[in-house]
């Protein structure tokens, strides 16, 4: 063997290798290509299930509210826990319902009978407010609607009542 033919299989085995290098390098190339790929897919699939769930996870109380909680697995309304102001973390199953638990008023505009049957028109305002330690009670007994449902009817009752026994000369 002479050395010009030791110096050709040198080079033929350095392009060899060379390609050799390229080759793997290519592989490497698209297969951390597919890695990121799979990255960015699990991230989006991520945001996506986060954005799907975060507003039934992550919920407000406003200032002057208190929550009741719904557990649609463990038993239904919590009555013994009520959810303050701020930001609650809950399961994306259960709910939270939010009650203004500041003084509220409505006006009611009744129609009343005095005590000699006289047809009167009385406007009257109610101010309100739940009260807290029986807040899960109020919720799982008669809802949201506890104003048209429970107070607004007491008013009204006790207002024909007193009204009634009263003649229209003193109303």
């Amino acid at each position: 063997m002479s050395g010009f033919d030791h110096d050709y299989e040198t080079e033929t085995e350095a392009e060899a290798d060379t390609e050799a290098d390229a080759e793997l390098g290519e592989g490497l190339v698209k297969r951390l290509d597919q890695v990121q790929l799979l990255a960015y897919s699990a991230l989006a699939l991520l945001l996506i299930m986060l954005g799907v769930v975060s507003p039934r996870t992550f919920v407000f109380v406003p200032a002057g509210h208190q929550a009741v909680m719904f557990r649609l697995v463990q038993g239904g309304v919590v009555t013994d826990r009520i959810w303050g102001e701020g930001i609650q973390v809950i399961p994306p199953w259960d709910t939270l319902t939010d009650y203004d638990c500041r003084l509220q008023v409505q006006t009611l505009d009744l129609e009343v009978l005095s005590l000699e049957g006289i047809d009167l028109g009385v406007t009257v305002s109610v101010r309100y407010r739940p009260n807290i330690e029986n807040l899960g009670y109020l919720h799982r007994d008669i809802g949201e609607a506890y104003f048209d449902k429970l107070v607004a009817p007491e008013v009204e009752a006790h207002i024909r009542r007193t009204f009634g026994e009263r003649p229209a000369i003193e109303i």
